[in-house]
């Protein structure tokens, strides 16, 4: 994935790795060691959180440590923020860990416990379909942020199907249905992005793992997401911006 400019977002960070993955989150504008003074306080600050499935500490510090590692961009943020390592959900399942994150509550009480929806009693080999949105219970971090008047852009975050209305838009990620059209909030932005990306579609792979032979096609798939994501951060600024890099976990 594409590193997006300093210029767009000039900032601290902090970094965990939290089982499905690694998320940054900083704020725009914000320096460390940086007093507020009036004209940070009278401004809205803006955040941006950038998740990465399947990148945890083990895989991006060996690849960001100089001399030689290639990720030199997440190597300048972690040297400038903070980071560490966390316990993930049991287990430590894609599904339950992304939910856990977004709103701050444990399987047990979110709701949201396998990559399948099942109901109590439910024998273990029934499968009724996958997991959406519609089971998740609590508030995640963009509705709370919406409720506080906060603009918000989520794109390609996991267990978000169906998007749900918001102030900003939602474009949803992994577990997305195949063949469902109404993965974005609000539905008129579809155009556009289909128009930018013929045929984009949130979650193309099997979610169980891709085969060796489409790794060619996971390449194309997060330079399309990527594509979008960052059209979408440039055209329509918000006060939370909130991206997932899925296909990570396909490799």
């Amino acid at each position: 994935m594409g590193c997006w400019p300093a210029s767009t977002w000039r900032s601290c960070c902090s970094w965990v790795s939290c089982g499905p993955g690694i998320c940054g989150s900083w704020e725009a504008g914000y320096l460390p060691g940086r007093r507020e003074g009036p004209e940070m306080t009278e401004a809205r600050r803006k955040a941006i959180v950038l998740g990465m499935d399947g990148a945890t500490l083990d895989v991006l510090l060996p690849r960001s440590a100089p001399p030689g590692g290639r990720m030199v961009h997440v190597a300048t943020l972690l040297a400038r923020g903070a980071w560490g390592a966390l316990q993930s959900t049991t287990p430590p399942f894609s599904a339950q860990a992304w939910v856990s994150m977004v709103t701050g509550k444990n399987p047990a009480r979110h709701g949201v416990v396998d990559f399948w929806e099942r109901s109590p009693g439910q024998p273990l080999g029934q499968r009724r379909g996958f997991v959406t949105a519609r089971q998740i219970q609590g508030e995640t971090l963009w509705q709370i942020a919406g409720r506080h008047g906060l603009q918000v852009g989520v794109v390609n975050v996991p267990v978000t199907y169906p998007p749900t209305p918001l102030p900003g838009y939602l474009v949803s990620g992994f577990l997305t249905p195949q063949g469902k059209e109404d993965y974005v909030y609000p539905p008129s932005l579809r155009d556009e992005i289909l128009a930018l990306v013929p045929g984009y579609n949130p979650d193309p792979f099997d979610p169980l793992g891709a085969t060796k032979g489409q790794l060619v096609e996971i390449e194309s798939w997060m330079a399309r997401h990527e594509e979008v994501a960052r059209h979408l951060a440039a055209r329509y600024p918000v006060d939370l911006y909130f991206s997932v890099a899925q296909a990570l976990d396909h490799l």
